[in-house]
C-alpha cells in the first residue's frame, strides 16, 4: 500500500510504503506476553499463600496468649467436656467440610467457650483463612502426668502451611483427629512448654 505526501516548501513528491506487523513477529509478542502473565499470577498466588500462612501463625500465637491466661487461673488447660483427657488433635477454629463453623460443635465448641465466653481470655475467636476440615486450627491437650519434662498438663496448637517457610520438618509420623489424617510436613506448631518434645502426631 503506497501513500503520496506533498511537500509543500519544495513540490517534492515522497513515496514510501506502510509496513506492518508480520504474522510471526505477532505470535512472538503474544508469546512473551503470556509468558509474563504466568509469571505474574504465579508470584500473586505465593504472594498470598504466604500471607493466609502468616495469618495462620498470628492466629496461633493469640489463641496460645489466651491459652496461658486461662492456666494461670485454673491451673489447667481446657478439655472437651465429653471427654477430659483429649487423645488426639480436634478441630477449634475452621469451617468444616460441611461449611459449619466448627465451634458450633463438640469439641471444638467446649474449647472455644472455654477461652472466649467462660473467662473472655481470647477477644476475637480466629477463623482459619480456607474453609475444609483439614485447613482448620487443630488442639490437642495433654493431661497431668502424661508428660515427662512436667507434672502439669500441656496442649499443642498445629495448622497445616501452604509455604514450607518455619514449618515443622516431617518426622515420617502423622496427626489425627476425627476424618483428618496428614503427614506432618508443612506443619506450624505452638505448645505449652513440656510438650515441646513431643512428636506431631
Amino acid at each position: 500500500m503506497k501513500k503520496n505526501l506533498v511537500n509543500s516548501n519544495k513540490l517534492q513528491v515522497t513515496n514510501y510504503k506502510v509496513k506492518g506487523f508480520t504474522l510471526v513477529e505477532l505470535l512472538v509478542v503474544l508469546s512473551v506476553i503470556g509468558i509474563l502473565a504466568s509469571i505474574g499470577v504465579a508470584s500473586y498466588t505465593r504472594v498470598r499463600a504466604r500471607a493466609r500462612d502468616s495469618q495462620r501463625k498470628q492466629d496461633l500465637k493469640a489463641i496460645q496468649t489466651g491459652l496461658e491466661q486461662y492456666f494461670l487461673i485454673n491451673a489447667d488447660y481446657p478439655v472437651d467436656l465429653a471427654n477430659s483427657a483429649l487423645t488426639s488433635y480436634v478441630a477449634i477454629a475452621g469451617i468444616n467440610d460441611n461449611g459449619n463453623n466448627v465451634i458450633t460443635e463438640s469439641p471444638g465448641k467446649d474449647i472455644y467457650n472455654a477461652l472466649t465466653i467462660t473467662g473472655r481470655y481470647v477477644e476475637k475467636w480466629p477463623n482459619s483463612p480456607q474453609s475444609g476440615l483439614a485447613n482448620a486450627y487443630l488442639y490437642k491437650y495433654f493431661a497431668k502426668g502424661t508428660l515427662t519434662t512436667t507434672t502439669e498438663s500441656g496442649y499443642k496448637l498445629i495448622a497445616k502451611l501452604e509455604t514450607d517457610t518455619d514449618a515443622m520438618e516431617n518426622d515420617g509420623s502423622s496427626y489425627l483427629t476425627d476424618d483428618i489424617k496428614a503427614d506432618c510436613d508443612k506443619v506450624y506448631e505452638v505448645y505449652s512448654s513440656g510438650t515441646a518434645g513431643q512428636a506431631c502426631k
